[in-house]
């Protein structure tokens, strides 16, 4: 019997399934090759099956994660760095007095290096300022000057008992009811003391001076009294009082076993360690040679390793007529352009004020050199070194703390 196939339908799907419940005459190895066919595709299909499931189950379970939104990212932040705040006395210039023979001890400071800040020596203390103290007749404090006085006291009172009696004495002399302002302990130089400001009614609070008192070996006091424009320049007051250092008997003085040299027609003495020559009346030119030179010592030191250098320091006293004065002394005895009254730096020598003229380029070598006036005198010091002067001063400054002048 021939099979109808439609051309309308999918190919393998019978339109008239074959009725198998008869036998197909004449042809039983149809029926056989049927039965294996059938066979066959029940054995692959179950023998693949088979290879399926055990690969499932030998693959390990994989968990579907959300697809993931968008992440932004930050950069991390990073480590605060902390940079160290450099000391802004560094190059400040060294005030030393030595008061160890009365008073039993002395101080140091420090103050600016810079042309306008002055410093001079009183009796048992010093005056800094940012300008020369003979004012014009003009308010100061409007011109920013500033002056801060530090001095030696006699007292047996404390810091605090001082203050308390300070307040009396000035409203009894005045007729003044003065206010004092923001008292407070303070500590200078790991020692007590007092922090007051003084209004004399004549300003405003914000403007009003700041003053210390600080407690000192012996009965003693240091008082640090400030003047004038004390808002603007208070930073610098509070820089000045943390450099402050007392020096008492019990520090080693270096200048303790050094010889001292006397000049009897130059009324003054000074003190020179082992490794500095003394040579009377005589200085060496830049190549070495002795040149005579009237009313002059010199003092020449070795070599000094750390500057690969040494110094020649001479001092020169000139007969002055009556009255010079110390402006007149210097431009009638320098012939140096850059050594003039206006360009010179307060210095201090022998508790007298003189002028500096640092690292000019005067001489052979350039200079610095001080002048000063005393007893009818007046005093050339030049220094002349390979060296700048911030670099040898630790080495001069020891030497003219001993300077003195005779009387």
């Amino acid at each position: 019997m021939e099979e109808n196939i439609s051309q309308d339908q999918p190919v393998g799907i019978p339109v008239n399934p074959v009725q198998c419940s008869q036998p197909v005459k004449g042809k039983p190895w149809l029926k056989i090759a049927l039965f294996l066919v059938l066979g066959s595709v029940l054995v692959g299909g179950l023998v693949f099956a088979g290879i399926q499931i055990g690969k499932k189950q030998n693959q390990p379970s994989v968990q579907l994660l959300p697809t993931p939104s968008t992440v932004t990212f930050q950069s991390p932040t990073p480590a605060e760095v902390v940079t160290p705040k450099s000391d802004p006395t560094a190059n400040w210039r060294i005030y030393e007095v030595d008061y160890r023979s009365t008073k039993t001890f002395g101080f140091r400071l420090k103050y600016p290096d810079d042309p306008k800040w002055n410093i001079s020596e009183v009796k048992y203390g010093v005056v800094i300022a940012n300008r020369e103290m003979n004012f014009p007749d003009y308010s100061p404090i409007e011109h920013g000057l500033f002056k801060l006085d530090v001095i030696i006291l006699d007292s047996e009172m404390d810091a605090t008992q001082w203050l308390e009696e300070q307040k009396k004495t000035i409203n009894s002399m005045t007729g003044r009811l003065d206010q004092y302002l923001n008292i407070k302990s303070i500590t200078v130089d790991s020692r007590k003391g007092i922090y007051y400001e003084r209004n004399d009614g004549t300003r405003d609070s914000t403007s009003t001076p700041g003053n210390v008192v600080i407690e000192a070996p012996n009965n003693h006091l240091v008082l640090f009294e400030s003047y004038f424009d004390f808002k603007n320049n208070k930073e610098i007051f509070d820089q000045i009082l943390s450099t402050f250092k007392l020096i008492d008997q019990s520090q080693t003085d270096e200048t303790a076993n050094w010889k001292t040299y006397t000049s009897q027609g130059g009324k003054y003495s000074v003190k020179y360690s082992s490794n500095i020559k003394i040579y009377e009346n005589e200085k060496f030119s830049v190549d070495g040679v002795k040149i005579p030179l009237k009313n002059t010592t010199v003092l020449l030191s070795d070599a000094l390793p750390d500057l690969n250098t040494n110094y020649q320091m001479s001092i020169n006293y000139n007969l002055l007529k009556e009255n010079t004065s110390r402006k007149e002394f210097i431009d009638n005895y320098s012939s140096c352009e850059e050594i003039k009254f206006e360009k010179g730096k307060v210095f201090s020598i022998g508790e007298k004020e003189a002028l500096i003229f640092e690292d000019t380029p005067c001489g052979a070598y350039g200079m610095t050199a001080i002048y000063s006036v005393s007893n009818g005198l007046g005093y050339i010091i030049q220094i002349e070194t390979n060296a700048r002067y911030k670099d040898i001063k630790k080495y001069t400054d020891p030497i003219f703390s001993t300077f003195k002048f005779l009387e």
